[in-house]
């Protein structure tokens, strides 16, 4: 018969192997980036992954969601982890997915963007990478705005409304390619 504790090392070994992996605790369609302790302005982030066409969505894509805190930094001085807000979700039936976090804000020192970092693959599509910005963001340039609006629903630039709660809400499409290079 096996210790106890040994029986206890098993799942707490891949619990850990799955959280320096990227896994955010949950393989459903919403995930849960930054915890409600979390200080900063709650965001809500409902989505769909389409295919090469923009008409049907696409079932079981993984989406890798990570960005800045409400201070513009991914992580504490020395971590290893590059981003602690993060979350990984696998598309329903339809392409949907949610992130449920708080709005990055610009990385000290201004200049760039507020912006979530992406990354979307599923059998048949290779990773693929975009990035979420906020069309109230003074660093964007109207050029940016301008090639996002060309871009019509799969614009990386999205518009937020707040409910009686205050809670901001945005919705994203992503297509994905079979040659994302092109």
């Amino acid at each position: 018969m096996k210790p106890r504790w040994l029986l206890l090392l098993v799942p707490l070994f891949a619990i850990v192997v799955l959280a320096r992996s990227g896994w955010s605790g949950s393989f459903g369609s919403v995930a849960t980036l930054a915890p409600a302790s979390e200080p900063g302005t709650r965001l809500i982030v409902s989505g769909r992954v389409w295919d090469e066409t923009g008409t049907r969505g696409v079932a079981g894509v993984r989406v890798y969601a990570f960005h800045t805190d409400a201070k513009g930094i991914y992580n504490k001085p020395r971590a290893l982890e590059r981003a602690r807000l993060k979350g990984t979700v696998i598309t329903d039936a339809n392409g949907r997915f949610e992130w449920r976090t708080i709005r990055p804000m610009p990385y000290p020192g201004g200049g760039n963007p507020a912006h979530i970092h992406i990354e979307a693959w599923a059998e048949g599509y290779p990773k693929q990478h975009s990035a979420l910005e906020f069309s109230d963001d003074p660093y964007l340039t109207e050029d940016r705005k301008k090639a996002s609006r060309a871009k019509g629903k799969f614009g990386p630039i999205v518009t937020t409304t707040r409910d009686a709660n205050g809670v901001l809400h945005a919705t994203f499409n992503i297509r994905m390619s079979k040659n994302p290079s092109n």
